[in-house]
């Protein structure tokens, strides 16, 4: 090759580059992905400090990931270039199958900038209040007094359909009608793991109550049936894991009641988590499990935010079937507690430098709609109620947690909320061991929550390994 095509070669592929680099210098930074759904990372603070510890140069990788020029058209090619790889299913069933896996990630929370002073206790003042709106169900739902709508959502025929061909058992996603929803399936090996580690907890603190709350997501209850047998039966599932656990510990039956009022407003369709009155209806089983009287939500004061295109339209979006999604957005309904409350958010189980952050967020701008419910993933929260009994209890969480936590308040003095994806698997984020946190705090009960995902991906197992040593 000539000295002269090598020039050409070179500033070929280095002044595309070059172009880019400059580019990015007066390229405007986006807030949030609205391909994704979430929000995106900012420049990070430059100092020398964090430069020769490390800390700057990987903040600033994951800054300019995110802001990556052209980054949301990049992504929506790629979405549209999937289409490709769609298989469709029968079509008797009208389902589209979507290969893939979803990714938990590390959890979204909302940024609360008003800091209280960590030697303070705040008393308790009422729980944000705001307008009640009318709720007013999509298309096929419910309305909030659980009478059903006018024109109910056509059910997928849940008459025998043949095996589906494509191989179901590595997970993925279904869009049924103008519902997405999300495969996972069984592992008895993963669950005797998740079942062995609540049982050295239990015998780390014999005194605590230890509670586990596994939910099914959307999948069992709108799927066709020939699809959710074998190793996709949910219900089989969670009463598998719960025969494996040590008989000390709480079994919470969410299942059943999600099953009985799963023809209300119960999951979104365009998201992987649950409604607030999903969780309500777990909620009471919780109650059950506990020998607790559930609040009536008849009473709570209730709001909306209108127009929620969540998680599972982003991962979606552009393949075959999507677009009856969108057309049909969800609602994001909430329901304010009567429980006198003060919640504080902190950055690790140190407690220190808390700032408020309220129960409900009836004041939410733009991004995902689903963080109006105890401002998203935080490492840790702490709710002082006005209870008045002196129970507390920790809550180990991922994000199907945050619509569950309201119901829990009117009936612990103490709520503590902990999302574990905040602690100990990477080298920058705090450590946190459970039992360590729970002496400290002198709490009385304590409970997993977690959807089908968590106890059947030994990735999301290892992660909570981590918290109970």
């Amino acid at each position: 090759m000539s000295k002269r095509w090598s020039i050409v070669i070179t500033l070929c592929f280095f002044l595309p580059l070059a172009g880019v680099g400059l580019y990015s210098l007066w390229d405007q930074d986006d807030a949030e992905s609205k391909e994704e759904n979430r929000t995106l990372e900012q420049k990070p603070e430059f100092s020398l400090e964090a430069l020769f510890r490390g800390n700057w140069t990987e903040d600033f990788t994951e800054y300019y990931t995110d802001q990556f020029p052209g980054r949301e058209t990049l992504i929506g090619a790629g979405r549209t270039f999937d289409n490709f790889l769609y298989i469709p299913l029968p079509e008797e069933d009208n389902v589209v199958f979507i290969g893939g896996d979803f990714d938990l990630g590390e959890g979204e929370g909302m940024d609360f900038s008003e800091p209280s002073p960590p030697e303070e206790k705040p008393s308790p003042e009422p729980a944000a209040a705001s307008p009640s709106p009318e709720v007013s169900p999509s298309p096929g739902e419910t309305s909030p007094s659980g009478e059903a709508s006018p024109s109910p959502e056509p059910e997928p025929s849940p008459s025998p359909t043949p095996e589906p061909e494509v191989d179901l058992e590595t997970g993925g996603y279904l869009i049924v009608g103008d519902r997405i929803l999300h495969m996972s399936y069984a592992s008895e090996t993963n669950n005797r793991v998740y079942a062995d580690m609540l049982g050295r907890f239990q015998d780390a603190l014999p005194e605590t109550r230890l509670i586990s709350m596994v939910v099914p997501n959307s999948y069992p209850f709108y799927a066709p049936s020939s699809y959710t047998t074998g190793a996709r039966d949910q219900r089989r599932m969670i009463e598998t894991l719960y025969g494996m656990l040590d008989e000390r510990i709480v079994a919470v039956d969410a299942f059943t009641p999600i099953a009985k009022h799963k023809d209300e407003y119960l999951y979104f369709r365009s998201d992987h988590h649950w409604t607030a009155r999903g969780a309500y209806w777990a909620y009471t089983g919780f109650c059950e499990a506990m020998g607790y009287e559930p609040s009536d939500i008849s009473e709570w004061e209730t709001g909306q935010y209108d127009n929620f295109l969540g998680s599972f339209y982003a991962q979606v979006k552009n393949q075959p079937g999507s677009a009856a999604v969108s057309e049909n957005p969800d609602i994001c309904e909430y329901f304010i507690p009567p429980t006198v409350t003060v919640g504080t958010r902190y950055a690790d189980g140190s407690m220190q430098n808390g700032q408020p952050i309220p129960v409900i967020n009836t004041v939410l701008n733009g991004g995902n709609k689903y963080e109006c419910f105890i401002g998203g993933d935080q490492p840790v929260i702490h709710f002082q109620t006005e209870a008045g009994n002196g129970q507390s209890i920790a809550v180990v969480k991922e994000s199907y947690g945050n619509a569950l936590i309201p119901f829990l308040l009117a009936h612990y003095e103490d709520v503590y909320v902990i999302d574990y994806r905040k602690f100990n698997y990477k080298p920058e984020l705090p450590k946190l061991a459970i039992a360590d946190f729970v002496a400290d705090n002198e709490i009385d009960d304590v409970m997993l929550v977690s959807y089908p995902y968590i106890p059947n991906e030994r990735i999301t197992t290892d992660r909570l390994l981590l918290m109970f040593p």
